[in-house]
């Protein structure tokens, strides 16, 4: 067994188990639909999700009310595999089984999931939300965005607010990105040969193009000279324990583009999930590759660094804060190494960011309807009320993480006030198409540790000034 393998199977050891039992009394039931095997499978974003579960049925139970005092969120996750088409069938299958919401972990299963409520069949419509914590693409809730699928276009652009992200999309990222690239060294002529190479390593159907976009807009603006892009793609279900990481890092180093003989490339971009990430970093050291790396957040994980060890030194990349620098954060912080030993780590902050605006929307929306019964909510209710979670009306009341926020929150609720929940990832305010903003920071890797060298601040203002 390689290293990469044996890291991987102590990760699922932590997070055994696919679906929570049903409890005893009322129940509401809300769906996850995301990676529990596969390249992208993280136990940790299920603890984190599992972990709203407990908190808010906590609260429930401490909110002293009779209506809610028993009452149980049932959480129920479907197993995507690591393979996009596998999610329509999934979010289906918890539509079936009455869920509230579905919790989809990444951009390319939330499309194809929310492209079910846009296809020629109103039978395949969901009529629940969706709630991505891991959606970075610049084309979700982009009104332009273009696809050759009609329904995965509209999708994207979602007309009918039926997509919504605890994290930021990924415009501000990728302008982030490219400043380390652009903007920290020589122009991005980072090997000095006079022109510029960036080679992108993504999966097979990622969509690259808003990054590609960017590249192009930006490159004029602080190098004049030639930009040149290789792209290398990797099957998203390939086995990472006997996967050819070699192979794609030698295509990724050369100074060919499409088989086409140019320059050496000055630093490479990879977009990949944990095992991806690591995979081809190690391909990188074992060839003695220089070409610098800049990664994504899921690089920011403990089993990058196992699987790396002294390798991920001096590794780059940006990612939002692993939790936001706020009472909020902090309960939720010691509630997860509490309840698993171990800290969060990358976008489990906003995992646990979904579950709980799940859990509080379920309750705004039995009020609004004037439900004796919160089990009788729907999952349309629900999505209407999801918004309101981050009430910004005068006398709302700001509410954290843990339960005896959640148990305010329902008796104020309760009583038809406001609410405005403040995320363990950062303020959750859903603009009016169901996205958020929050901090970035660039880190390295220093004594095989995650250091912050520089944030930036998405939230005050969409040009993401340095904090």
């Amino acid at each position: 067994m390689n290293k990469i393998q044996a890291a991987w199977l102590w990760m699922f050891a932590l997070g055994a188990g696919c679906e929570d039992s049903q409890s005893l009394g009322p129940t509401v039931s809300i769906g996850a639909a995301m990676d529990v095997t596969g390249s992208a499978a993280s136990p940790n974003f299920q603890n984190a999700i599992k972990l709203a579960v407990a908190n808010a049925n906590a609260g429930f139970s401490q909110s002293g009310l009779d209506k809610y005092a028993s009452l149980k969120v049932n959480l129920i996750i479907n197993d995507t595999k690591g393979l996009t088409g596998l999610a329509p069938q999934r979010a289906l299958e918890l539509r079936d089984e009455g869920v509230k919401g579905i919790i989809i972990q990444q951009a390319p299963t939330s499309l194809a999931a929310n492209a079910l409520n846009y296809d020629a069949d109103p039978a395949n419509d969901l009529h629940t939300a969706l709630i991505c914590p891991n959606c970075k693409l610049a084309s979700i809730h982009n009104p332009a965005a273009v696809d050759s699928d009609p329904a995965i276009q509209a999708a994207q652009r979602d007309p009918q607010h039926r997509l919504f992200l605890t994290e930021m999309n990924g415009q501000q990222d990728t302008d982030i990105r490219l400043l380390q690239i652009f903007g920290t060294k020589d122009g991005g002529d980072w090997n000095g040969d006079g022109k510029i190479k960036i080679g992108v390593y993504a999966g097979v159907g990622s969509t690259w193009d808003g990054f590609r976009a960017r590249v192009k807009v930006d490159a004029p603006k602080v190098n004049v000279n030639a930009l040149i892009e290789d792209q290398v793609q990797y099957p998203g279900d390939a086995d990472i324990s006997s996967y050819d990481f070699i192979a794609d890092a030698k295509k990724l180093i050369d100074n060919q583009t499409g088989g086409t003989p140019d320059v050496y490339p000055d630093i490479v971009v990879v977009q990949g999930q944990q095992g991806f990430e690591a995979g081809i970093t190690k391909a990188f050291r074992d060839l003695g590759a220089t070409v610098p790396i800049i990664h994504n957040p899921n690089f920011r994980s403990a089993l990058v660094l196992q699987t790396l060890a002294d390798a991920a030194n001096d590794e780059e990349g940006t990612s939002p804060p692993l939790v936001a620098s706020t009472p909020s954060g902090a309960t939720f912080m010691s509630e997860y190494t509490d309840a698993y030993f171990v800290s969060p780590e990358s976008e489990d902050a906003q995992c646990y960011d979904a579950g709980m605006v799940l859990a509080l929307a379920i309750v705004i929306a039995t009020e609004k309807n004037h439900l004796a019964d919160p089990t009788l909510v729907t999952g349309e209710q629900v999505l209407a009320a999801l918004p309101l979670t981050s009430d910004k009306s005068p006398g709302t009341t700001l509410i954290g993480t843990g339960p005896a926020e959640f148990a305010k929150a329902v008796n104020l609720i309760s009583a038809g006030m406001p609410i405005d929940y403040d995320g363990a990832g950062g303020p959750q305010d859903f603009d009016a198409v169901g996205g958020v903003k929050n901090l970035i920071t660039r880190w390295k890797v220093v004594d095989q540790r995650f250091v912050e060298v520089a944030q930036y601040d998405c939230i005050a203002s969409s040009t993401c000034p340095l904090k």
